[in-house]
Order: C-alpha cells, then structure tokens, then sequence
C-alpha cells in the first residue's frame, strides 16, 4: 500500500488497543494496562500436563478475550493485520524470559508447528509463522520450517484426549534432519489446548536427533 494511502487510512481509521478501543500510535500496539493484563510468560511442567516429548511449555498469553478474538481472526477471517497485535504479546527478550522461568538453556533455533498444504493454499499462510518468525530473528535465532505436515487432520478442539492423539499421531516428518542435529530447539504454535499436537511434532523432533525441546505458544488458558 502506497505510503499516502496507509496514512490516510489511519487517520480515518485509527489503530485502536484491541481490548479497550483506545487510539493508539501504531497498528499492533496495546495501551500499556491492557498488554500487561494479557501478557503471561508462565512455564507449565510437559510432564504433568501428560506430554512425553517436551521439556517444558512456555505460555505467552492468556487466551481469553481480545486475544482469542485476534487468533480466530488470524485463522478462519484471514486478517493479517491481526498477527500484528499478538506479536506484541511476545517477550522482547527470549533469554531473559528464559532466566526468569529458571530454564536450563536457551533455544538456538526455532521450528514452526506447520499446517497441511491444503490448509496452507485456503489460508495463505501460516498463522504461527505469521506470529513468531520476525520475533525469532529479532531474537537472533534460527527459523528452520523443517516439518511437513503430510496427513490432513480434523481441528483438535473437537475431539476428546484419545481422539486427539490418533487424529495427529504420524501427522508430521522432519524434512531436513541435518539441521536440527543435537540442537535445542523452541517449537512454537498458536495455541495451547490439550498439547498434544506440539508433543506429536516434538515426538518427531526427538527421533530426528534434536537434544532438547521447549514448546512456546501465543496464547493459552492452561495453567
């Protein structure tokens, strides 16, 4: 969009906090009370939420609200602009968010959970690409899209514990195995339900060779 045209567009349509509706500066920006109402960065143990493949899950949002509104937006009413807004709920510093969850180690790459090729073509993109990837080089870390999801799966959240896992289970493969090699490695996503979609991609991570795994997702209501 030509630059004259983006700010006439903002003067008749001003970026707005996407709880409050404050006019904001900036498409994507939060007033400063709604962002801290939102923002987490809370860790959940992989082991007690039943995941075998992850060493922890780091939540960066609550899924409630303005943020649940922005992802369904993202996802089913291709508004771009919303991944923009739920960037903003990401940490600036990964490393320190990692000391202040008193995490071993910090990622040196980071691999997308990735959505099927028939998803991809009716979406456009996809949206945890859309979420972190610009974070992950601002981070200095590596982006590797090295999974492929090879089986078209139906949507999780409708589905109860058992269903879920036989739904994704051999859902995913490594497609570049030498890249991820004895590395740590954040594996991010949208959303965090049950989890069980992230442990199924760790699953295939692990059998790759990676050495350790922390999953991090935009928003969840886990706790």
């Amino acid at each position: 969009m030509n630059s004259w045209l983006e700010a006439l567009m903002d003067l008749l349509f001003p970026p707005r906090c996407p709880e409050c509706g404050k006019e904001m500066p900036l498409l994507g920006e939060w007033c400063p009370d709604c962002l801290k109402r939102y923002q987490l960065n809370v860790t959940l143990d992989a082991a007690e939420q039943g995941l075998r493949y992850l060493d922890e899950v780091i939540i960066f949002a609550d899924y409630s609200r303005a943020v649940r509104k922005l992802l369904q937006n993202l996802k089913f009413r291709h508004e771009k602009a919303a991944a923009q807004y739920l960037q903003a709920l990401l940490p600036r510093s990964l490393a320190k968010a990692f000391d202040n969850l008193s995490i071993r180690y910090c990622p040196t790459l980071v691999v997308p959970v990735p959505v099927h090729r028939k998803r991809l073509r009716q979406r456009g993109y996809n949206q945890t690409s859309l979420i972190f990837k610009a974070w992950a080089e601002r981070q200095g870390l590596l982006w590797r899209d090295v999974l492929q999801r090879i089986k078209p799966t139906l949507p999780q959240y409708s589905l109860n514990p058992e269903e879920r896992r036989s739904n994704i289970k051999d859902a995913f493969i490594v497609t570049r195995p030498e890249l991820i090699m004895n590395q740590s490695i954040l594996l991010v996503d949208d959303i965090f339900t049950s989890g069980i979609t992230l442990d199924e991609a760790a699953h295939q991570l692990r059998r790759a060779g990676a050495k350790q795994i922390s999953g991090a997702v935009c928003a969840s209501s886990a706790r």
